[in-house]
């Protein structure tokens, strides 16, 4: 398996069906899962609760957390990282467009 960043910046505009055909993907779960746990020190909390405080502010009944509440919460909660790899051949080189961040066409 290797990783190609030509596509990093870039956004893909299709008709995905007719552009591509997949000819390689792994399965969820049919394949060994790697489970890791890492603790969020303070700091990393704290980091986080600055970059998104709107998400830690109340619990699910729309009950106002406190500081150390919001802290507490935010370590302790369990963050999903899954992926999927899918190899893909182009099918119709017209049925689709690449274009840089930066809206200029390549």
């Amino acid at each position: 398996m290797s990783y190609n960043n030509s596509l990093q910046n870039k956004i893909i505009i299709c008709n995905l069906p007719k552009a591509f055909e997949v000819i390689k993907s792994t399965k969820f779960f049919d394949e060994s899962v790697y489970i890791e746990f890492v603790e969020i020190d303070d700091e990393t909390a704290k980091d986080m609760l600055a970059k998104n405080p709107d998400k830690w502010i109340k619990d699910e009944n729309g009950t106002l957390l406190t500081e150390e509440q919001r802290e507490y919460r935010l370590k302790n909660n369990l963050f999903v990282d899954t992926w999927l790899y899918q190899e893909y051949v182009v099918s119709d080189k017209n049925a689709f467009l690449v274009y840089n961040i930066s809206g200029e066409e390549f």
